[in-house]
């Protein structure tokens, strides 16, 4: 593992593809065993926000959206299911045309989060403090 740098006062940004991404293949008895790939980063972005502040990040953003890709054909969409990381290339394109996937959900899991400052405030795992005298009017 790389030992990683964190600036006090920096920031943290994100992004990854959520679980419920390519969740129409799933719907249609893919799995596992059929090459459907498991998702790295398919994590629950409560989790992450909880982890980073463990970490010593400080107040964590997350949030998510859905895209939906559609496509006209099955080749298509089976040629992107792949290109993303959905299907594994070895699943031959015949087995995937008899499917009707037309449409693949994107779930876009992005946040941010703040490197604690030491003068600014402290963090106890759950909770932030900040220092009355680090409050300040602009």
């Amino acid at each position: 593992m790389a030992h990683q740098q964190i600036v006090e006062g920096g920031m943290l940004c994100f992004s990854y593809l959520g679980a419920d991404t390519g969740k129409e293949l799933r719907e249609l008895g893919f799995s596992e065993a059929d090459h459907l790939q498991a998702l790295p980063g398919a994590l629950d972005m409560h989790d992450i926000g909880d982890a980073l502040v463990q970490k010593g990040y400080s107040d964590p953003v997350m949030d998510m959206e859905y895209l939906h890709l559609e496509f006209d054909s099955n080749g298509t969409c089976y040629r992107d299911s792949c290109a993303l990381g959905l299907l594994d290339p070895a699943v031959f394109p015949d087995r995937f045309s008899g499917t009707t996937v037309k449409k693949i959900t994107l779930e876009i899991v992005y946040g941010h989060a703040w490197v604690l400052g030491k003068n600014l405030s402290k963090s106890d795992g759950k909770t932030a403090y900040i220092r009355p005298d680090a409050i300040k009017r602009k």
